[in-house]
């Protein structure tokens, strides 16, 4: 028999393991993870980003929209509204119409205020004072008052300006009307002296002058008298010591022209 070497012994003990090896079905390698492919895409799914989009800004509950229907009709009145905004130019060329018209207004010897034309519009034209109303014609303006004046309007006229002041004067109304009626002369140098005629308005007892002349303002003996000027004017009693007073003087022709507008206003007082 021959003799086994170590050697010999060896390679009987792989055989087996080889042939067995051989034999038996190879097995599959394990799979691969997916959890990094699964994690990509969840991470860009769409309800993800969805979730990582910023969020508007909350809207307050309380808050509602925005209504521009007030400011469009605003804006829309506007030239009816802002008198002085709508006569007032910004332009070089509207600069020098104006102040044309104005030394046109002072060399036809038209009436002149200080009072820039008040901010209003056409539904608050009105002059109101010791709960006597009076509603102001179209076109006139309001004059923002000052002093003791409660009330002064702009008759504009290419003729020259008229200009209608109210104020109360701390007498009688007849003697209110007499102080007035001086500050006109005739076409000798002596004051006027119009009769009054009185009427009821409201309840309340009126006196009316009217007359023409030569204009000196007693409170600006610096001015130049104004011949060929009117006045139109009217005191209403209060009391037995106070009375309003509401005079309308200036060109002859801007007065008489607009004596309709002048007395439907008078007569058209009203109390509050």
């Amino acid at each position: 028999m021959p003799r086994t070497t170590p050697a010999a012994l060896a390679l009987l003990a792989i055989l087996p393991l080889g042939a067995c090896s051989e034999d038996e079905p190879e097995q599959a390698p394990p799979p691969l993870s997916s959890s990094y492919l699964e994690s990509l895409e969840e991470e860009t799914s769409p309800k993800r980003l969805a979730a990582r989009a910023p969020e508007p800004p909350a809207e307050n509950a309380d808050d509602e929209p925005e209504d521009t229907t007030a400011d469009d009709a605003a804006v829309e009145d506007e030239p009816e509204r802002d008198l002085r905004e709508a006569r007032t130019s910004r332009s070089t060329l509207g600069k020098t119409r104006d102040r044309a018209r104005s030394l046109r207004n002072e060399m036809s010897g038209g009436a002149t205020t200080g009072s820039p034309i008040a901010d209003t519009g056409f539904d608050e034209m009105w002059i109101e004072t010791r709960g006597l109303h009076w509603d102001v014609p179209e076109p006139w303006l309001i004059a923002i008052p000052t002093g003791d004046i409660k009330g002064e309007l702009v008759v504009e006229h290419d003729i020259g300006n008229g200009q209608i002041l109210f104020y109360v004067a701390e007498t009688d109304a007849v003697r209110a009307l007499q102080q007035v009626g001086r500050t006109f002369t005739d076409d000798l140098g002596a004051p006027q002296r119009p009769r009054p005629t009185k009427a009821d308005i409201a309840g309340r007892t009126v006196h009316r002058i009217s007359t023409d002349g030569t204009f000196s303002d007693p409170n600006d003996r610096s001015t130049n008298d104004k011949p060929f000027w009117a006045l139109r004017a009217a005191a209403i009693e209060i009391d037995d010591e106070t009375s309003v007073v509401v005079l309308f003087r200036g060109p002859e022709d801007t007065v008489k022209q607009n004596a309709a507008r002048w007395d439907a206003m008078i007569e058209g007082m009203t109390t509050r």
